[in-house]
């Protein structure tokens, strides 16, 4: 029984001296340790990561991006492999923190949506016959037939993905504009502006009637 209590005040002996003052680089040790554990235990098993690393990338999407609601949006984020941390705003907008290597496979994405936008407007049956955009996709030229039925759908579709393109390149007060041509007569009838969160911010009328 005398022994049992000796090792016991040994042990705690042992443990008040490394939880000493003195042995701070000791703690310093211990605590890196369970960090790094943490961090690979919880990437592994896609759990929320409580300690963002440095190099974590912050994408924040205004709530008028997302076709579902922005809390559904955030739990279909939540657990992705990448995805650091996920966070509604206020103002109904979502942050999201992510690895260097998520953000690349996002930014790719945003870009390549672009460029099949430009190819999948080059045809006779399209709204839509021509497509194309400056180096920084500020501006972007469209040659359309604006009798077609599908012109208002397909002119959304092109406003949304260069919107997109611009909250993956983190540029909040991007000013995109529009320039549309008839296909008939190759004139310029109307330039339209947008913010990042599709609100109109300007419209220019050459001629009311594109047709004449």
């Amino acid at each position: 029984m005398q022994k049992k209590q000796e090792q016991i005040v040994q042990k705690q002996q042992k443990n008040d001296k490394f939880f000493s003052k003195d042995n701070i680089p000791g703690i310093i040790a211990l605590v890196a340790v369970l960090i790094v554990a943490l961090y690979v235990i919880s990437t592994h098993l896609n759990l929320p990561v409580f300690i963002v690393p440095d190099d974590a990338v912050k994408i924040t999407y205004p709530s008028s991006i997302f076709s579902i609601p922005v809390e559904e949006q955030a739990e279909n984020m939540k657990g992705t492999e990448g995805i650091y941390r996920v966070k509604i705003n206020d103002d109904g907008s979502l942050t999201v923190k992510m690895s260097p290597d998520r953000y690349q496979k996002i930014a790719e994405a945003a870009e390549n949506a672009v460029e099949s936008m430009m190819l999948i407007a080059i045809g006779d049956e399209t709204a839509v016959r021509d497509y194309s955009a400056n180096e920084e996709k500020t501006v972007f030229d469209l040659t359309v037939n604006p009798d077609s039925e599908n012109f208002e759908k397909e002119i959304s579709d092109a406003i949304y993905v260069a919107r997109l393109y611009h909250v993956c390149f983190m540029n909040p007060d991007v000013e995109i504009t529009f320039n549309f041509k008839h296909y008939e007569t190759e004139e310029l009838y109307l330039t339209e502006t947008y913010d990042i969160h599709g609100n109109k911010t300007g419209t220019m009328v050459y001629y009311e009637d594109a047709t004449e």
